[in-house]
């Protein structure tokens, strides 16, 4: 992969860090999950001790071969040393940092925050501080780095419940206020560390649109006190594109068909870290055998795993057959192949473990034909009802059940024989207010597709999964996001009203500003989706497109039924 434009911010993001973790003494870090999190996907003991970081020597939590000292936890007095603390800038960051700098837990500190502390958050913090413990404080850094790349074309806020969070009807003024200021921080630190400023598109009158605004704001405010930091402006601009969950539920909601779409939506996923068999375990996404296997299907890992295995026996082949001479005289050559084979026979234990574990939830929820369903039924194929009933009746679990319901119904499929298995199954509806709202928001999905006359009957689904997985493969539909994205990015007239910002020139709203782009981010409020983010991608490859998939968090379709769910009034 090319990695310039867009797709050179996870090398910017990994430079900005090592400048401000670097200094000329040894320290200890302290850091909270988020940190922990966006450290690990960069650094491993060795990259931090070039920084002159130390470890404590207490076990708190193991981070690949890292132990560290989270903020969380009960820490010992270590008068004499000085420390780094490397943390998101929350209230109880704060007020564990306050409380430290009072105890004299060190000699001196360094702060570095991920993004700007607020004048509340700054207040509070000298108010609370002692003028004696204050002396000890060596600097306070905004770092700007308040996401994760959690793959080069992956941006994440990491919000958990973001879209929760930012639909829920009973949210203050004040939180409403703070949750919006804290997603334009994130957003102005992905731009601050690529130092090129984007032109930005969202729908006017949305949410989305406010934050454009906000957001054009805060780079315009930045740039009138430093002039000099951002890189010239190019012909071809870089370009901003800020849309909703809300306007492609089925997109979110779907059950994925890439194998990475599939890990999120079978396994517990936090950052790198995936629990397989009960464990967390770190899994490096720039593996050969996940990076090749990631946006195919699963039947692509096993054949990846095969090839691995078969290189790793002719590696060990190689080291059985070296004479005691070859050791004598090449001892650091076959060190290196020893070490080289052991960590190709972990990857592959770790991988077929996970693939093993994908399997088994594939063939016991019948996802790849949940997902066949699903996706004839958004590209608006004609399917047998009496096929999807039969299907939907062995279906045990609930919420696979009510998001195949919900995604019927958004598509605007017959659902009346649907609602009578339901409740036929006790299973309640109660979320479908908000899908009737959500309905009338997706009109422009009904005119970007029109009727498919493949027709997918109940015989060509019976009997497809007896002890072997179906082919997972998805229609050749662009979804919504990416339609939006292609006609922005190309300079073409939509239905909708698009209000661009341009934070080159003018904090208003830019008129008739019809640039084309080669470099987009296109970034969904309130969860991204490992299908849309497919879909994307796949148009990117054809176009020749560099584009960037950036979200509040990645989701899984059933965590984000459960989130809509914790809507509902009970």
């Amino acid at each position: 992969m090319n990695l310039n434009g867009v797709y050179s911010l996870k090398g910017k993001q990994q430079e900005n860090l090592v400048r401000f973790l670097s200094n000329d003494k040894w320290r200890v870090l302290v850091f909270d999950d988020f940190c922990s999190q966006l450290l690990s996907m960069y650094f491993v003991v060795a990259d931090l001790r070039k920084c002159h970081i130390t470890m404590l020597l207490f076990v708190i939590f193991y981070w690949y071969t890292l132990t560290y000292r989270n903020i969380e936890v009960e820490r010992q007095q270590i008068s004499d040393v000085d420390a780094i603390y490397f943390v998101q800038p929350t209230k109880t960051n704060i007020e564990k940092i306050v409380n430290d700098l009072q105890n004299h837990m060190y000699h001196t500190f360094t702060l570095l925050f991920t993004n700007s502390l607020s004048k509340n958050q700054l207040n509070f913090f000298t108010k609370s501080s002692k003028f004696s413990s204050i002396t000890s404080i060596e600097r306070i850094c905004n770092c700007f780095c308040n996401f994760q790349m959690l793959e080069p074309t992956i941006l994440s806020l990491e919000m958990k419940n973001s879209y929760s969070v930012y639909n829920t009807s009973d949210i203050s003024n004040v939180l409403g206020t703070r949750v919006v200021r804290y997603l334009v921080d994130s957003l102005f630190s992905s731009i601050y560390t690529s130092r090129q400023i984007p032109l930005i598109k969202a729908r006017s009158g949305t949410m989305e649109h406010f934050i454009a605004k906000e957001l054009t704001s805060c780079i315009i405010s930045f740039k009138k006190e430093n002039p000099e930091y951002f890189l010239k402006k190019k012909h071809n601009r870089e370009m901003l594109i800020l849309t909703n969950r809300n306007y492609d539920m089925s997109a979110g909601l779907i059950h994925g068909w890439s194998y990475e779409a599939l890990v999120k939506e079978t396994c517990d996923c936090v950052g790198t870290k995936i629990k397989i068999n009960d464990k967390w375990q770190y899994v490096n996404r720039e593996s050969d055998i996940f990076k090749e296997t990631k946006s195919g299907i699963i039947s692509d890992v096993a054949d990846r795993i095969i090839k691995e295995t078969k290189t790793l026996e002719t590696l060990k082949e190689e080291i059985k057959l070296s004479t005691t001479d070859f050791f004598e005289r090449n001892g650091g050559m076959n060190e290196m192949m020893y070490m080289k084979a052991k960590q190709i026979e972990e990857e592959i234990d770790l991988q077929t473990n996970l693939a093993r574990q994908v399997l088994n939830s594939v063939q016991s929820r019948q996802l790849d034909l949940l997902f066949s369903f699903e996706d004839n039924i958004m590209s608006k194929s004609k399917i047998e009802n009496s096929a999807l009933i039969e299907f939907a009746k062995k279906l045990t679990n609930t919420r696979d059940l009510l998001r195949l319901y919900y995604i019927c119904f958004l598509n605007a499929f017959d659902v009346t024989e649907f609602e009578k298995l339901l409740s036929e199954k006790n299973i309640e509806t109660k979320e479908k207010p908000i899908f009737e709202k959500l309905k009338e928001k997706q009109e422009f999905l009904r005119l970007s597709k029109k009727d498919n006359p493949a027709r997918l009957s109940i015989s060509k689904v019976v009997g497809t999964v007896i002890g072997t997985v179906a082919k997972l493969l998805p229609s050749d539909k662009k979804v919504p996001a990416t339609l939006l994205v292609e006609a922005i990015a190309n300079g073409k007239t939509l239905n909708e009203d698009i209000a661009t910002f341009d934070p080159e020139d003018s904090e208003t709203e830019v008129q008739n500003k019809n640039e084309k782009s080669d470099d987009i981010t296109v970034f969904v409020v309130g969860g991204g989706s490992y299908t849309e983010f497919s879909n994307i991608s796949n148009y990117a490859k054809k176009s020749g497109k560099r584009i960037m998939y950036a979200t509040t968090e990645m989701v899984s379709g059933d965590n984000l039924m459960q989130q809509i769910s914790s809507l509902v009034l009970n």
